[in-house]
């Protein structure tokens, strides 16, 4: 996983594939706050926007996952939340694999679990191999604008 802000993205970019720089260009370009919750190509199937308005949640209602098939951009348009993190291993237990129906795969617990605030402007790219819990709340719930931008694993250079 690799987090940044938005603001520092001519300083951060250098570290990313072509795929991920179209991702993280787009969040730079749009007025976000004008995105109304839905989904919005940016190159078709390969790449492609979900912008989505909700209160953050207990940690406890929140799932474990990984993806397969997408690269995740998740970018925090509006309030903050706390997303669980810990690299894939062997110790994880599945709690569920959807993989083939929606490209995730949910597991029980987070072994070990590091925390990281998502604030307003900041981003995490999170490859197949992060285990990441999104959309808790730090003290409360409050309300959270966020795009996740799906990068197809396909579009990296190989």
């Amino acid at each position: 996983m690799i987090v940044g802000h938005i603001r520092n993205l001519e300083n951060e970019k250098y570290r990313f594939p072509e795929s991920i720089k179209k991702a993280l260009h787009f969040l730079k370009e749009q007025n976000l706050s004008k995105l109304n919750d839905g989904k919005y190509e940016i190159d078709g199937e390969k790449i492609f926007a979900m912008v989505s308005s909700y209160m953050s949640k207990e940690r406890s209602e929140c799932r474990a996952e990984t993806h397969r098939k997408y690269i995740d951009v998740q970018f925090i348009a509006e309030g903050e939340e706390l997303m669980g993190y810990c690299a894939l291993n062997p110790v994880l237990e599945i709690e569920e694999d959807c993989a083939e129906e929606r490209d995730a795969i949910f597991y029980k617990a987070l072994i070990p679990e590091s925390d990281i605030i998502l604030s307003q402007g900041m981003y995490a790219v999170i490859y197949p191999h992060d285990v990441h819990r999104p959309c808790c709340f730090l003290e409360q719930p409050q309300r959270v604008k966020k795009i996740v931008i799906k990068v197809s694993i396909d579009t990296l250079e190989k």
